[in-house]
């Protein structure tokens, strides 16, 4: 039986219908740090609605799936939020942010990722614009009106205070964690295995996960592959997440490596986990990132990394990767040769990233994040005991 004296802590987040993946996996590791953290002295429960199977059939065109999230955003979701009461809100995506209407602006507090599509409004590509930009509005006024922020990085605080004018004191730089069973193989032969069960080409692998919005600089990517191909590199790419837009896949074909490239779509967290094993590195070189979990994944996981020198990368690789401009496909070549050629820097970075990715603990961040809810309840006139 719950105790009702119990303070109730909601957290509210995306459905998983949307394919955030990496929202869904914040809600799911944040909610079992906090209790584990606070066993019975609060209760902590995970909201969001789910269309992931109900919706099946209309997401399998592009305006459905469109439909499906306003539907499940704009009238699922208030109904489930009407329903259930707790004394602190918490925001795990601030893409629901038009929700504060239903709340006490006092009692909410919201996770900022990024503010990517503010700080590129200009290259935001939606069929109806003018319901995206109504959409983003309502949601940033969400997260200015709540109690407090939590930021992934000093990047995004920096940016929140720029670009909203958000007062400084009211952001609290916390960064996720990452999952705990990201380990080196036990053995060469464990990364052997890995390769074979995916069916890998023999040669150098260049990991690649994510998604493939704009921001991620995927076309960046293939040029790299191309110049190494073209150099007579045994090199392919290989891709975990949504699969490569149209235009991207015309941009392959057209530079000839479309045969070197390899989409194995969305994985399960354990089958990530093996892809990791089986990679040379990871290739990140995203235009923007609030944070950037598989550069951390990766090495966690003893896999060297390459990132650009955008956004919140440098901050979270520290010295334990390869960070370049990646305005020019040529810079990321160099880097890439330059580690898969020098095995004295690809064992340095294996050792600094499996030093600085054990610095990123769910722990840490519960316990960072239950120091915020403890502010913003004592200023409701909750006292914890």
């Amino acid at each position: 039986m719950l105790d009702s004296s119990q303070p109730h802590i909601l957290l509210l987040g995306d459905d998983p219908g949307d394919q955030q993946w990496s929202i869904l996996n914040y809600g799911e590791q944040l909610q079992r740090a906090l209790s584990k953290l606070l066993g019975d002295a609060c209760r902590i429960s995970l909201l969001a609605p789910n269309t992931e199977r109900s919706g099946h059939w209309l997401r399998r065109w592009r305006l459905g799936r469109g439909a499906m999230m306003y539907w499940s955003r704009y009238a699922r979701y208030p109904k489930l939020l009407k329903e259930t009461r707790a004394d602190l809100y918490h925001f795990l995506d601030y893409g629901n942010g038009w929700l504060m209407k239903y709340l006490d602006s006092a009692r909410t507090v919201f996770t900022c990722h990024d503010l990517i599509p503010l700080i590129f409004r200009d290259r935001r590509k939606s069929l109806f614009p003018w319901l995206s930009d109504l959409s983003y509005r309502q949601a940033v006024g969400g997260l200015i009106r709540s109690a407090a922020i939590l930021a992934n990085s000093d990047c995004t605080r920096r940016d929140l205070i720029s670009h909203l004018d958000v007062p400084a004191d009211k952001i609290h730089v916390v960064p996720l964690g990452i999952d705990p069973n990201f380990k080196p193989p036990a053995s060469e032969e464990e990364k052997v295995r890995a390769r074979a069960a995916f069916q890998l080409p023999d040669g150098k692998l260049l990991l690649h996960v994510g998604h493939t919005g704009f921001y991620k600089n995927i076309e960046g990517a293939i040029q790299c592959l191309r110049i190494l191909v073209q150099q007579g590199k045994p090199v392919w790419l290989i891709r975990s997440g949504a699969y490569l837009q149209p235009r991207q896949q015309r941009l392959a074909w057209r530079l000839g490596i479309s045969d070197r490239i390899v989409e194995l779509g969305a994985l399960s967290r354990d089958k990530l986990k093996d892809l990791y094993h089986a990679a040379d590195l990871l290739l990140q070189p995203s235009w923007y990132e609030g944070m950037g979990l598989p550069p951390l994944e990766a090495m966690a996981s003893g896999v060297p990394v390459v990132v650009s020198n955008r956004g919140a990368l440098p901050e979270t690789v520290g010295d334990a990767g390869l960070i370049v401009d990646p305005e020019k496909p040529e810079n990321l070549a160099d880097a890439v040769q330059k580690l898969l050629h020098d095995p004295s820097l690809q064992a340095e970075l294996r050792a600094r990233g499996l030093t600085r990715a054990s610095q990123f603990r769910w722990e840490t961040t519960a316990q960072k994040t239950w120091e915020v809810y403890q502010s913003v309840l004592k200023g409701c006139g909750i006292l914890l005991t």
